[in-house]
């Protein structure tokens, strides 16, 4: 594929240091020609006498456990790392018995999303029994945990970046809490971050069928005695037990899993097969072209003689096929607003979309969790732009909402805000697009994440067009939520309990405490206000618009005479809320 852009605006390089293996030459040479397929003799028997078993033979479960607690014992931090998921299950099965702790198993809550006919619950419930323990199609959350004090864990969201506590952080748990005889959060000490953590669930959505959905609460949390190999690629470890032997596939995999490791004193292996070291042909001969025109000081890289035939099992374990496909978005224009906007915040789409009209002339339903609108099978999903109206709020409904509520309307001319995340602002006009026919401008505002409450300054952005309110209407919020008519319909539908929903409650009056969508559907009832949440619901980059009407809490039905004021927030993490306006396309320049 060539690009049509002037190569003169490029430069290529080579990085030669390696940092990682810095202190140990003799493995970072070695490593060097295992990233080219080019591992020599004498190599290779060096990497036989790392196995743990001795000689060529594979280690058993038994042997692997035993010498993963000895490092342990010795303070090295170890990690298992193998190939498959499923070998990652019995090696993490078999440490948590041997840690002779109770083990708590800890099940996800699966909610449907969608509201489907009673004849159509049969296809969903077969739908749902084929994806519910994948998590490449839940968003990452297990349905079932199983846990103890003392267990190694690997944290699969971004909570707080500036602490540390990322996707891949690793763990310690120390201890469960426990409300009404069910868990609420497990306590976790973290590598490098001070103190104990409490990781609560959370909630993410995942598509069964096409517009089908279900909301699966869980800890984001897995065990990581053992990860796979494509989970590791961002860790520097001291010492790792490593499967490089026959259940490895694809180019690079022992490349990546070996070169985890920061000496080869820290190297020990489960199984090591030569021919499982395999680089790209195709990799190597763009490498040397480069390096023919821009770095001949290099030299060439040999090019692997072997032929690489590709596994029935390779895809299988490295993707995944939705069942959905995902529509293209359409090409951008290459005009210029009059205004002078920002290029990367603001898109116009071109292309066209053929819209799904429904085959039934009955009103749609809205889901009581803020789901996708559905009318009665067989017709398809409705667009939920039929209830609300697609451009964000204007002044006058900021005004008036200020009045209300007695919040100070920062005048349009000194508000500051700064732009963010123009590639998911292109995504979201193009699904607009897909959805309504209309072209539209969405720019996408910064929103800050140092203190917790995100979800507060976004929502304060959009209606005061200042963030410096959040504490402000969270405060509205939360008596509105103790006080006002939705309080049993909220306790019911997300907590289940007057104790849980008084405990959560208490706790959002702490400033810094993370909002959820039980303060989504709230602030859409107080605000009298569509909130439009634009999220990734999937490890795969696919997002979704889910819809808190100001109603259905107290209706379910969402009928055509309904035309409500939207507000747009983004999630694209799981854990940070950013503000996002719609509005009409500028005039553009032919």
């Amino acid at each position: 594929m060539q690009i049509g852009v002037s190569s003169h605006r490029f430069q290529y390089d080579e990085l030669t240091e390696n940092m990682r293996q810095s202190g140990d030459m003799i493995y970072s040479t070695m490593l060097s020609h295992i990233r080219v397929g080019n591992l020599t003799t004498e190599e290779e028997q060096i990497l036989i006498e790392r196995m743990i078993a001795g000689g060529e033979r594979r280690a058993t479960v038994n042997k692997i456990c035993t010498r993963y607690r000895q490092l342990d014992g010795e303070n090295k931090e170890p990690i298992m790392l193998v190939p498959r998921t499923s070998q990652c299950d019995e090696l993490n099965s078999a440490m948590l018995k041997e840690m002779e702790q109770d083990i708590y198993n800890l099940s996800a809550v699966d909610i449907l999303d969608t509201i489907v006919t009673q004849n159509y619950m049969a296809k969903v419930n077969k739908a749902y029994d084929k994806v519910k323990d994948d998590v490449t199609r839940t968003a990452g959350l297990e349905r079932s945990l199983q846990l103890c004090v003392g267990a190694k864990v690997m944290l699969k969201r971004y909570k707080n970046v500036e602490a540390g506590l990322v996707n891949g952080s690793v763990g310690v748990v120390t201890g469960f809490t426990s409300q009404n005889s069910k868990v609420s959060s497990v306590e976790v000490e973290f590598n490098k971050v001070p103190g104990t953590v409490k990781i609560e669930r959370e909630s993410a959505s995942f598509e069964i069928l096409k517009g089908i959905f279900y909301t699966r609460k869980q800890f984001p949390l897995m065990p990581a005695f053992a990860i796979t190999v494509h989970r590791c690629q961002a860790l520097s470890l001291q010492s790792a037990i490593v499967d490089a032997g026959s259940t490895c596939f694809g180019p690079g995999m022992v490349y990546v899993a070996l070169s985890r490791v920061t000496s080869l004193s820290g190297l020990h292996l489960i199984d090591f097969q030569k021919s499982r070291i395999q680089c790209d042909k195709d990799a190597i001969r763009e490498y040397n072209r480069h390096r023919h025109l821009y770095t001949p000081q290099l030299g060439q890289l040999p090019v692997p003689t072997v032929s690489r035939k590709r596994s029935k099992h390779t895809q299988q374990d490295a993707e995944t096929t939705l069942e959905s496909e995902e529509l293209p978005l359409p090409t951008a224009s290459q005009k210029r607003c009059k205004q002078g906007t920002q290029e990367d915040a603001e898109t116009t789409l071109e292309a066209d979309h053929t819209l799904s009209k429904t085959t039934d002339n009955l009103p749609p339903y809205i889901d009581a969790t803020g789901g996708t609108l559905v009318v009665n099978h067989p017709a398809p999903v409705t667009s939920i732009f039929q209830h609300c109206n697609v451009y964000s709020v204007d002044s006058m409904y900021q005004t008036s909402t200020c009045l209300r509520l007695n919040l100070q309307l920062c005048p349009d001319d000194v508000t500051v805000r700064s732009l963010s995340s123009p590639a998911v602002a292109r995504r979201m006009a193009g699904d607009i697009y897909k959805h309504t026919g209309t072209r539209t401008s969405v720019n996408i505002y910064r929103v800050s994440g140092t203190d917790g409450n995100c979800l507060f300054r976004a929502l304060s952005l959009g209606i005061t067009r200042t963030q410096s309110q959040h504490e402000l209407l969270s405060s509205y919020l939360v008596n509105y939520m103790l006080h006002g008519s939705i309080k049993d319909d909220l306790r019911n539908i997300y907590m289940g309990s007057d104790e849980e929903y008084n405990n959560h409650l208490l706790k959002m009056q702490e400033s810094g405490e993370w909002g959820t969508d039980c303060e989504i559907v709230a602030a859409a009832h107080m605000l009298e206000i569509s909130i439009l949440c634009y999220s990734q619901y999937d490890t795969f980059g696919q997002y979704r618009f889910q819809q808190f009407s100001p109603h259905f809490l107290l209706t379910r039905d969402c009928t055509y005479e309904c035309n409500h004021e939207t507000l747009y927030l983004i999630n694209t993490s799981g854990s940070h809320y950013e503000l996002a306006t719609v509005t009409p396309l500028p005039i553009l320049e032919e």
